[in-house]
């Protein structure tokens, strides 16, 4: 028995080329393999979970055949995921992205982008920059339990806390803030009292 007949498919149907590009890459590999709407159908289902529409598809294809080519594809999927969502997750993306967006600066792009996977290869190479970066926490670290260090040296010295350097001097504290209310106002005043009163009338 045969079966005679022609089957057509219409030329508007909105499909990529083969259906391994109609579903997430498994791998940034074998994503940036694919080429042209291919590209784009597996690019916004490995970032965003989701089937391209037409529209959408038109828009990143321009912008796949400008200058950034694949990369600018996949950062502009990026940056207009919702706030708090991320990509699906493929290894390397990221890394790649980055690179990318530093091969791009003017001028010195170029050594970024090497710099950067020399830098992934060689952990240790990153070294400086971890410790320039992490300097601000140290300088915070460092005063923050240096103050403690000087405070319990001056007790161990019998040295004047700043509450009495300022009872001896006889200066006041800042008068209460005009915008609180008469009873906070009270409550200040009182606390400001018990504060410079002596330790036996204090207590």
């Amino acid at each position: 028995m045969s079966i005679t007949g022609t089957f057509t498919v219409s030329s508007d149907l909105f499909l990529p080329q083969r259906s391994r590009y109609d579903r997430p890459a498994l791998s940034l590999a074998e994503l940036l393999r694919a080429d042209g709407s291919n590209f784009v159908f597996q690019a916004v289902w490995s970032i965003e979970g989701l089937r391209v529409v037409r529209s959408d598809h038109d828009a990143l294809m321009r912008l796949l055949a400008g200058q950034g080519g694949k990369a600018v594809v996949l950062g502009a999927l990026v940056s207009r995921l919702p706030e708090g969502r991320t990509p699906l997750p493929i290894p390397g993306l990221s890394f790649y992205l980055m690179v990318e967006r530093r091969r791009s600066v003017p001028l010195v792009g170029s050594i970024l982008a090497r710099a950067t996977m020399v830098a992934d290869q060689y952990p240790a190479l990153g070294w400086p920059g971890r410790f320039v970066r992490s300097l601000p926490g140290k300088v915070r670290f460092t005063y923050r339990h240096g103050r403690k260090l000087f405070v319990r040296l001056g007790r161990t010295m019998k040295l004047p806390s700043r509450v009495e350097v300022r009872r001896k001097f006889g200066v006041t504290h800042q008068p209460a803030p005009p915008e609180m209310s008469e009873r906070a106002k009270w409550i200040y005043e009182q606390l400001c009292k018990a504060v410079d009163a002596p330790e036996s009338k204090a207590s």
